[in-house]
């Protein structure tokens, strides 16, 4: 049996996109399954996500890749070495050339997605107890929280809507 959380960013209990908090119901999880596989997929509204150079050609921003974090219990996890991490996985920009929003063709619109598997190795995680999920997704140029950006490269505030679909596959056997 697999165990699937949807998570949308629009439906925070605080904070913003690109760092929220999220109520999820982990106690539907058995008590007596210590471990979990955690496979996961990440897409986000379709949007700009441009890099910025300025005019003297210093690059401002990228936007081509970041990674996600949250306070899921990787810290038994075989994958880490026992080592504490609160790195879900990676993700990677990905651009559509023939876009049409609104009925008006764009050059390009972008979109961030994020699948183990392809873009992640598969990870192992204790059994949540805590009930609270923060969710924090982050650019890899700066480190800083991700945010999109106008059509001129401009940051905006935060990021668009997205959703995370945690899966989570008990382990019905001792990893440690």
């Amino acid at each position: 049996m697999v165990y699937t959380f949807v998570i949308k960013s629009t439906d925070k209990i605080s904070g913003d996109n690109n760092n929220g908090t999220y109520s999820i119901n982990f106690r539907i999880l058995p008590d007596e399954v210590k471990y979990y596989n955690i496979h996961y997929t990440f897409y986000t509204a379709p949007s700009f996500y441009y890099d910025h150079i300025d005019s003297s050609d210093d690059i401002v921003n990228l936007c081509g890749n970041g990674y996600i974090e949250c306070n899921l219990p990787f810290t038994k996890s075989a994958q880490t070495n026992g080592s504490p991490t609160k790195l879900l996985g990676n993700w990677v920009r990905q651009v559509d050339n023939n876009a049409d929003v609104g009925g008006g063709s764009v050059t390009a619109i972008c979109y961030l997605q994020s699948v183990n598997g392809t873009t992640n190795v598969p990870r192992t995680i204790s059994r949540p107890y805590t009930e609270i999920l923060n969710v924090s997704v982050y650019n890899s140029f700066s480190n800083n929280l991700m945010t999109d950006t106008e059509t001129n490269g401009t940051l905006t505030d935060d990021m668009t809507s997205w959703i995370l679909t945690l899966n989570l596959e008990p382990v019905f056997e001792d990893i440690l």
